[in-house]
């Protein structure tokens, strides 16, 4: 059995990468990189394979770190497979500035690090690191479950065809009030504020409710007011009027 691949180790990962053990959807580019003297000087190849070796190292445990293997690089990163070939040169000129360096898995002296490289085994037949193709494969991102919210009714305005119902009138009773005054002093209050409800038949209940508090609590249909006898018989109703 021949020996993990080399790693790749990006310089600084601690430094500038605030996570720890989880795979994250984004990675910190900083902002002065476009000052950085060294990143100036590096050809576009170079520059687009460090922005790709940042990403790939946000994926593995521990991070920071990326197995050396131009065959898989070349996979993982959906490029040619000339690609392979040039990774060599491209590494060296990363190296040569500062941003990467390149070490042997078993010179890692860390304990995670060994379970992690261990993954990374290379197999029989054409020589390709199959396991390491699956470590480097594309991590599906788990659905979450949809949580449905129950959707608010939209507010308006009071219908034109609006009219009291027979609860209304059951309630006006109750509190010792006219039932067909209130509705027109409804209305009028409607339009005058402009307002949006979303029921405005809860909202008469409760101006029936505070209409019978003003005139001095709620009653229990039997007080006597301008509304009673014959006339609010013929007021309230509800088929004729409204």
């Amino acid at each position: 059995m021949t020996s993990p691949p080399p790693e790749i180790l990006i310089k600084n990962w601690e430094r500038f990468q605030h996570y720890r053990h989880r795979n994250p959807p984004w990675i910190r580019l900083y902002r002065d990189l476009v000052d950085n003297p060294d990143w100036r000087k590096l050809s576009d190849s170079a520059a687009r394979l460090l922005v790709e070796l940042w990403l790939l190292a946000s994926e593995l445990e521990p991070g920071g770190r990326v197995p050396y293997d131009p065959n898989m690089l070349a996979w993982r990163l959906g490029r040619a497979s000339v690609f392979a070939s040039e990774v060599a040169s491209i590494v060296e000129e990363l190296v040569s500035h500062g941003f990467i360096s390149v070490a042997s898995a078993d010179a890692s002296g860390d304990a995670s690090a060994d379970a992690s490289t261990s993954t990374l085994q290379r197999g029989e037949g054409r020589g390709e690191s199959t396991e390491y193709r699956e470590l480097l494969a594309p991590k599906e991102k788990s659905k979450k479950p949809k949580t449905t919210t129950p959707r608010k009714r939209p507010e308006r305005f009071l219908p034109p065809d609006w009219k009291p119902t027979d609860e209304h009138l059951t309630l006006a009773e109750q509190e010792g009030v006219e039932l067909d005054r209130e509705a027109e002093k409804f209305r009028d209050h409607a339009k005058a504020t402009d307002r949006k409800l979303r029921d405005w038949n809860a909202a008469f209940r409760n101006w029936l409710r505070k209409a019978g508090e003003i005139n001095g609590g709620p009653g229990d249909g039997s007080r006597k007011g301008p509304g009673d006898g014959p006339e609010r018989i013929m007021k309230h109703d509800l088929a004729g009027r409204w």
